[in-house]
């Protein structure tokens, strides 16, 4: 066992938190289990693994795929982990991004990102691409690093399953994309076409820009149509343009109706949106919110919510949150998944297992 952080292997791992050293070794690190389950399933990628766990399975299942396997201390693995909670498994994997000529996208969907910076909004771009069977995410302009700790975790492992360009230029990159027999569709508050009413049967690249100030005119020009940037249908009859100036601005990576036709919308980083109808009203961890990025959003049957957040499991009755994390018992408090059995138990999927509540 590892119980010096002054270890040869453990410092170099520990240096690829910091970009120059990760650009310098084409190296990056890999936390958690679902990560790094999905970096053992494509093939060659995980090249170290440092665990605190025996007995934890992806060991052997490391091992077996070639990984070099090093056992360390807790305070090692605290060492090498970027989150407060370390999560028991650290990887060191090659870096994946391929060039922008390698894409085959005569049939598909590519996602592209101007300038977008927050780490956590990246990763979730990356699980919806790959949940959407899209063909590749460009990193394009000054886009955060995909390699960066947080994208990589934010990305639950799919970074692994969804090709990524990055350090090309936005504008020539869409003009490549087109040369191929793409169009661009780039999304904008103020767009002039409604994407759910899009014939979608072309190979289509999507351009998303920055999350404050959205995409500048040269690069929006490039777009042959903009659909306003809003991820769920309108829930009442309005314009686009409405909608959006309305409702959260941010990804919208859930959504949910409740016995009084209510519509929630869960946010990436701006927490809990409802729609009533008429009028909207957002929640945050201000109000009680577990945290203000949003999971997944579940009505229980007797139509109390439910929100998956990255600071544990809350639950809404009308009028109270209650917030149910690690001191509760559960295993990790970033909540992906939510589900109801028939004996009124909750079962929740964490970053780090299944957690399950009985509650009085």
């Amino acid at each position: 066992m590892i119980t010096s952080p002054n270890n040869r292997k453990v410092s170099q791992a520990v240096s690829l938190k910091k970009r120059a050293f990760r650009e310098r070794n084409r190296r990056f690190l890999v936390e958690g289990a679902g990560s790094v389950e999905e970096a053992i399933g494509n093939a060659g990628r995980l090249e170290t693994l440092f665990h605190s766990d025996p007995a934890d399975g992806l060991v052997e299942r490391a091992r077996a795929a070639g990984a070099s396997v090093l056992r360390v201390s807790e305070g090692v693995m605290g060492r090498l982990a970027s989150t407060v909670t370390p999560p028991g498994l650290v990887g060191v994997a090659a870096f994946l991004d391929v060039p922008l000529a390698s894409l085959a996208v005569a049939r598909g969907c590519v996602v592209v990102l101007h300038a977008v910076r927050d780490p956590g909004n990246a990763g979730a771009v990356l699980r919806s691409t790959d949940a959407a069977g899209g063909d590749a995410v460009v990193f394009g302009g000054t886009s955060v690093d995909v390699y960066n700790p947080k994208t990589v975790r934010a990305s639950a492992g799919s970074m692994f399953h969804v090709p990524i360009v990055r350090g090309v230029e936005t504008v020539p990159a869409l003009e490549q994309l087109r040369e191929r027999g793409m169009r661009v569709l780039a999304t904008d508050p103020e767009g002039d076409e409604d994407l759910f009413q899009l014939d979608l049967s072309t190979p289509s690249a999507f351009l998303f820009g920055n999350e404050a100030w959205g995409l500048p005119p040269e690069v929006a020009e490039i777009a042959e149509t903009t659909p306003p940037s809003y991820e769920a249908p309108s829930p009442h009859h309005t314009t686009p343009e409405k909608v959006v100036a309305n409702a959260n601005p941010n990804y919208v990576l859930a959504l949910a109706v409740d016995q009084a036709d209510h519509k929630w919308f869960g946010t990436w980083g701006a927490g809990l949106s409802r729609f009533d109808g008429k009028y909207w009203k957002t929640y945050t961890k201000k109000d009680g919110l577990g945290g203000n990025f949003i999971h997944t959003v579940a009505i229980d049957p007797k139509g109390t919510l439910w929100v998956g957040t990255d600071g544990g499991v809350s639950k809404f009755d009308g009028k109270n949150w209650k917030t149910y994390t690690t001191r509760d018992g559960l295993l990790n408090n970033n909540v992906f998944s939510i589900a109801f059995d028939h004996e009124g138990h909750k079962w929740f999927g964490t970053w780090k297992g299944l957690s399950k509540l009985e509650e009085p």
